[in-house]
């Protein structure tokens, strides 16, 4: 957790210059940069779930699917 507070913490701060280093919207600023980081989060879970190796029982399925056909 305490590696995402530190991503949160970084991109709140890129989000601040880049608008100026305006001060008042650090709320704003930290909030936008935690969806930016849970979106990215989410994001790599997928494509970590996708290139996950197949299971053992969808090894089975599949060779039998190439058996049959």
């Amino acid at each position: 957790m305490h590696d995402k507070r530190k991503r949160i913490q970084k991109r709140a701060y890129e989000i601040w210059e880049a608008e100026g280093r305006a001060d008042g919207h650090d709320e704003d600023h930290w909030r936008r940069a935690e969806l930016e980081i849970e979106a990215d989060e989410r994001r790599r879970g997928k494509l970590m779930a996708k290139s996950d190796p197949p299971s053992r029982r969808q090894r089975e399925v599949n060779s039998r699917r190439r058996v049959h056909q």
